[in-house]
């Protein structure tokens, strides 16, 4: 349970550095999976924590994005790595593509 507490704690820390290294980046969604591997196991208090850690990782998504890219191309890893399509968060490129408008 401390080692769930210490996750939670270094990814909330973590997403208030959108502009950090791709390296650190990349870290910090690995950590966001491992949360989501015990995430039944969570307090309520902690579960809040998560979702606004979250929250502002899809608010800074295109700054994130911008730093991950830089060393990794995103749908690369998820295809290397065999991501779930449920852990949102290596989907920053999607997340941050803008809309087609209409000519």
């Amino acid at each position: 349970m401390r080692r769930l507490a210490k996750l939670l704690h270094d990814y909330t820390v973590a997403v208030g550095f959108p502009d950090a290294s791709g390296f650190e980046i990349i870290e910090m969604l690995m950590v966001r999976s491992k949360i989501a591997r015990h995430e039944p196991r969570l307090t309520s208090e902690q579960r809040q924590q998560l979702e606004i850690a979250d929250r502002k990782l899809m608010r800074d998504a295109r700054r994130f994005y911008q730093s991950a890219q830089e060393i990794a191309s995103l749908p690369e890893f998820r295809a290397e790595s065999g991501v779930l399509p449920s852990h949102w968060w290596w989907y920053l490129d999607a997340l941050v593509e803008e809309p087609a408008t209409a000519a």
